[in-house]
């Protein structure tokens, strides 16, 4: 695929996802009530048969074998690619937009409920908002960053988490949560894309296979602990302290994407091992 388009394949992907938004939640609160057992079982048991339809089609699907040098492990080593300075840049802003989003989103629902009393359905409102708000964008953060650049497209998606933060200290108000939602999902879109579309603009065929492991692995583990940990964290900290501990981080980014600038001009024919 030439270079120019990786950015919009991307969001492309992404946009089909705004089936989730659709029928996710209100499939998952109709369900809640059909079993004599723990409220929520039949939300379980629901969103467990659409995983099973969801294995079924993704069975079907013909993957085309690697490439010949990819196959045969010509590719950089591990340490290599773990001292790329682009590598680490792109998987840093995977975890920081995966990290942030999870971690607030998860205790959402939480303190809306259990803390301020909002009802179940306005939980799931706005979390079904927060996910048409993570994936919508994608009609246009695709040519975004194929004219910006993918440094431009972070800072913004980390502006963007960051406005999260600061409204969710403005109070409780249905329309305070729905607000700092909103702004969470876009955010974490204009990041990921970006995030995604260096990884996957910047690694040669014979190496793509073992950074997308990597990547993988490293972002979606980060998802998964913060996931555990939000619900503790809610509880003991708060709804505001538990958003202002994303700020570091973000900052963190902010220094990331500032050197991803000093980086991109070298690029073209540069020796990737030399970008370190």
């Amino acid at each position: 695929m030439p270079p120019e388009k990786v950015s919009r394949a991307v969001s492309l992907i992404l946009l089909g996802n705004l089936g989730a938004a659709l029928i996710g939640p209100p499939l998952a609160l109709a369900a809640r009530h059909w079993f004599q057992a723990p409220e929520y079982t039949g939300s379980f048991v629901v969103i467990a048969g659409v995983y099973l339809v969801a294995i079924a089609l993704l069975s079907q699907v013909r993957v085309p074998a690697p490439s010949g040098r990819a196959a045969a492990g010509t590719g950089r080593p591990v340490a290599s690619l773990l001292g790329d300075a682009r590598f680490r840049v792109a998987v840093l802003a995977g975890v920081v937009s995966f990290g942030v989003m999870s971690f607030v989103m998860t205790a959402a629902p939480i303190s809306m409920h259990v803390h301020h009393q909002h009802s179940v359905e306005a939980a799931g409102w706005v979390i079904q908002s927060h996910v048409m708000a993570m994936f919508l964008p994608s009609l246009a953060s695709g040519r975004l960053i194929a004219r910006f650049g993918e440094r431009v497209m972070m800072l913004w998606g980390v502006a963007l988490l960051a406005g999260c933060a600061l409204v969710s200290l403005s109070g409780h108000a249905l329309a305070q949560y729905w607000a700092a939602l909103v702004l969470l999902g876009v955010g974490w879109n204009l990041l990921f894309v970006a995030s995604t579309t260096l990884l996957a603009r910047e690694f040669s065929d014979e190496n793509r296979h073992r950074v997308q492991a990597m990547n993988e692995s490293i972002v979606f583990g980060t998802q998964a602990s913060v996931s555990l940990l939000a619900g503790v964290a809610v509880h003991r900290l708060g709804w505001e302290m538990l958003n202002l501990a994303t700020l570091p981080l973000l900052a963190v980014m902010v220094l990331a994407a500032g050197r991803l600038r000093r980086l991109q001009p070298a690029v073209a024919g540069a020796d990737p091992n030399e970008l370190k």
